[in-house]
């Protein structure tokens, strides 16, 4: 059967279960979720109380109902509170609910989760759905819920020892329980006041109530925080928000960055991944710098082209065509470590370790014999191209103001000039110092198209690489029915 939670961004919807039916659950720890999947993203958005009223999805928030109720019909543990399997439930209703427009109605999932982890003396996880928990009330406005997400806040503050929060709080729900004629959360409340006072006279300001040996601000109270997914929305194409990290992978890094843009669009320009710390949203950035650096060099050459005397733009195309190819290095060694399960990867071989020094031009093609192995091949050309651009950039950056002769003739230009004169590039004449003959729109055209056709050229091995071992993967299946059929028409 299809996973039951799956919805518009994660694929087709599954079939609708009784309410009786807990259903098969994609594995989520409430506590922590270091995900190695990545997701580009057309633009960030500020989520202002405006938005919180956004368009229901009510089929997902249907099945995320069910989800809650399952949750609540489980047994409970002795200490009253949610048993692993309902609090794994909550998290995922919660999921669905904050996606799909019924973040009125997340509290509910929250609250019995904050209370799950204070049991288990797990405070900063139990603060951080305690946060989410207040913010979600807040923005629904129903009195009833303000009081149980203040109800709750107190009593882990009172848990953290932080007195002053707890007393705060616990006023807070003691007045909205007696407008609400509610004498038993009244009663409650008015304890929770009491605790307060006394963690407050009693606490001691060491170490975290939480037993570590770690000051409170630098341990758990970190999680005191406004919930960073309620926060900040993540758009990928258009209007489409990225999904949860608990209801969608994501894609593999060296997937994201082999990707060509797409026509008429342009390259993304960073990478996202999810992180839950200790329940806590983390969003993390990766800037896709070849992306950017390209770009910046394509904007250089056309200034080059219009203020054909000037040396300035030519040497921001050079730098920056030779930047897009060693973030594209760079990138491609960090993805190339974190994925280690890549089918397209070699498994079967120890990985090359990428981390010494080397020649950025050597180590690109290192990376490439890795990843590609034989069937990784150049024209002779373009690897001089290549090798030239970066020793070029080395010396126009790098210069201690080497002498050199400079006369009508430039009988002896240098190794720079020599190789871009062969290459058929347009230098200004001499006499000049190099660095002026060289710096033309021309040498920034070539610079530009020598960065960009080395990024073309590993996309395109790569795009081979995925399609081979995806007919490999179709090619074996087959042959593994047609070996099953044959078996058993020998056993008929």
């Amino acid at each position: 059967m299809a996973p039951y939670l799956e919805n518009e961004a994660t694929g087709p919807a599954a079939p609708r279960a009784p309410s009786s039916f807990v259903p098969v659950l994609p594995p989520a720890d409430p506590r922590h979720l270091f995900s190695k999947g990545w997701f580009g993203a057309e633009r960030l958005e500020d989520t202002s109380p405006a938005a919180f009223h956004a368009m229901v999805d009510r089929n997902a928030c249907e099945r995320a109902g069910k989800l809650t109720e399952s949750a609540l019909s489980l047994p409970a543990r002795p200490d009253g509170t949610v048993s692993d399997e309902a609090a794994r439930l909550h998290l995922l209703a919660a999921e669905l609910k904050r996606l799909n427009g019924a973040q009125r109605d997340v509290a509910v999932d929250y609250i019995p989760l904050a209370r799950y982890f204070l049991a288990s003396r797990e405070i900063g996880t139990a603060i951080a759905y305690m946060r989410k928990a207040l913010h979600v009330a807040d923005l629904a406005g129903d009195r009833t819920g303000r009081m149980a997400a203040k109800l709750l806040a107190a009593e882990v503050y009172v848990a953290a020892e932080q007195g002053v929060k707890g007393r705060e709080l616990a006023a807070e729900a003691a007045s909205l329980a007696h407008d609400l004629k509610d004498g038993v959360s009244q009663a409650k409340a008015e304890r929770l006041m009491e605790a307060s006072t006394k963690c407050s006279a009693s606490r001691s300001l060491r170490y975290c109530p939480c037993g570590k040996r770690a000051p409170y601000l630098q341990c758990c109270g970190l999680a005191d925080e406004m919930p960073g997914e309620y926060l900040v929305k993540v758009f990928r194409k258009g209007s489409t928000l990225a999904a949860s990290p608990y209801l969608s992978r994501g894609a593999w890094g060296l997937d994201l960055l082999m990707m060509p843009p797409e026509t008429g669009h342009e390259e993304l320009r960073t990478f996202y991944s999810w992180r839950i710390e200790d329940g806590a949203h983390r969003l993390l950035a990766y800037p896709n710098w070849t992306a950017r650096a390209l770009a910046s060099a394509r904007k250089m050459v056309q200034f080059a082209e219009i203020d054909v005397h000037g040396t300035e733009a030519p040497a921001s195309a050079i730098l920056q065509a030779a930047c897009a190819l060693e973030a594209f290095e760079t990138a491609w060694k960090l993805f190339h470590k974190q994925d280690s399960g890549h089918p397209a990867l070699p498994q079967n071989r120890p990985k090359k370790d990428f981390t010494e020094k080397s020649r950025i031009a050597d180590s690109l093609n290192s990376l490439s014999v890795e990843t590609f192995g034989e069937a990784w091949t150049r024209e002779a050309g373009d690897k001089a191209d290549t090798a030239a651009l970066f020793e070029l950039r080395n010396a126009l950056v790098h210069s201690v103001g080497d002498a050199e002769q400079i006369s009508p003739e430039a009988r002896d230009p240098n190794e720079h000039v020599r190789y871009l004169l062969g290459r058929g590039l347009n230098l200004r004449p001499a006499p000049a110092p190099w660095a002026d003959r060289v710096l033309t729109p021309s040498v920034a055209r070539w610079a530009l198209e020598v960065a960009t056709k080395h990024v073309t050229d590993v996309r395109f091995a790569y795009a081979s690489l995925v399609r081979k071992e995806a007919a490999d993967e179709v090619s074996d299946g087959i042959l593994q029915d047609i070996e099953e059929e044959n078996s058993v028409l020998a056993r008929e």
